[in-house]
């Protein structure tokens, strides 16, 4: 019955637009259109909603998306909404008017874009939310890493540095559910070093948009006030960035460990240089390359293959969980570089060479 609204609404959509572009003189005579009916063999067509385009990881999520859909015959249309939720729900409105098969939505506000998800079901759209959990909607199906695990790696790679001391968490943005699940992942790891008095939480505090000026100005804030800091969970590259430049101001940059995510390049240079004490490589390829196939199945009429379950507050929703990978200084070679993500080339510079043992 679904499938069956779903062509109803479509065949409404085509003979509005058709009627719209008669009135408007778009190429409409008095006699009928070559093909009243639309071509059997039309290319599957993905809508993608992107809540910014602004950090180095959207373009390249972006940019397989649409590399693994033509691969499979299939279109991507995209639009970035600049962290823009007002603009993003407009974005998304065009796509379902436009009558794509398949809506993936990175959310940038995750409780606000229920309504897209609203929005594509009455036209009968199924919805992927991709990295972000929609909340409080029926979504359909959630692609992603685990967030969780993603804060403890965080968390582990800054006490094995610092042991002892006190510590900020920098997080992500307020509106974004992954920055609480990782926030929470995190401090599972810390509780019981708080609990005991060897870590002391001296900063605690979400970054909007998951801005490295805003994340820079906390840190220097925090320092102008107190001047001492022995380690720095940052939630992701980004913030990090924002982090360490307030660091060096102090001369505490490569002394305090700091935290990250999403192996931005320059993030990684920072970890071959010592800046930086550890990302988290989020295989993207991988994300990319499940969320066409789910969009493909969901064309075809096919259930997607999930492995887990996630609660946005309304439902269990479908899911598929990647796994992620802490980055560092001594296993950089045998992740990012073996996995082709960035050559070694792009690391190193002649002021920071490759280790002796290292190989081309």
């Amino acid at each position: 019955m679904k499938r069956e609204r779903c062509c109803e609404i479509r065949s409404f959509a085509y003979l509005l637009v058709l009627s719209i572009l008669c009135l408007e003189g778009a190429g409409c005579g008095n006699s009928p259109p070559e093909t009243t009916q639309m071509e059997t063999d039309k290319p599957v067509s993905i809508g993608l909603s992107l809540g910014a385009i602004r950090i180095d990881r959207w373009r390249k999520d972006e940019q397989l998306i649409r590399q693994y859909a033509r691969e499979h015959g299939a279109v991507v249309t995209s639009y970035a909404a600049n962290e823009n939720q007002i603009l993003q729900g407009e974005q998304a409105e065009k796509l379902i008017i436009q009558g794509v098969d398949v809506l993936i939505v990175v959310a940038h506000d995750t409780e606000m874009s229920a309504s897209i998800v609203k929005m594509a079901h009455d036209a009968g759209i199924q919805v992927i939310a991709y990295d972000r959990l929609i909340l409080n909607c029926d979504l359909d199906y959630y692609v992603s890493f685990d967030s969780k695990k993603v804060g403890e790696y965080q968390a582990e790679g800054v006490l094995q540095a610092m042991a002892t001391g006190d510590v900020a968490y920098i997080g992500g943005s307020p509106v974004d559910h992954n920055a609480h699940l990782l926030r929470e992942g995190t401090m599972s790891v810390l509780a019981p070093y708080l609990a005991d008095g060897s870590v002391r939480l001296v900063l605690d505090t979400f970054i909007e948009q998951w801005s490295g000026p805003i994340a820079y100005q906390h840190m220097k804030d925090y320092l102008d006030e107190h001047g001492h800091i022995d380690g720095v969970i940052a939630a992701n590259d980004s913030t990090a960035a924002g982090v360490i430049q307030a660091l060096k101001e102090f001369g505490l940059a490569g002394k305090a460990p700091v935290s990250g995510q999403d192996a931005e390049l320059a993030a990684c240079r920072r970890i071959v240089e010592g800046a930086q004490t550890v990302t988290v490589y989020k295989p993207f390829a991988m994300q990319a390359r499940k969320a066409v196939e789910m969009a493909l199945d969901i064309a075809a009429g096919i259930e997607p293959s999930t492995n887990a379950t996630m609660d946005n507050g309304q439902k269990a929703v479908p899911s598929f969980l990647l796994p992620a990978i802490p980055v560092t200084r001594e296993n950089i070679n045998e992740t990012i570089v073996a996995d082709g993500f960035y050559s070694q080339e792009e690391l190193y510079t002649e002021s920071q060479p490759r280790q002796p043992d290292e190989k081309k």
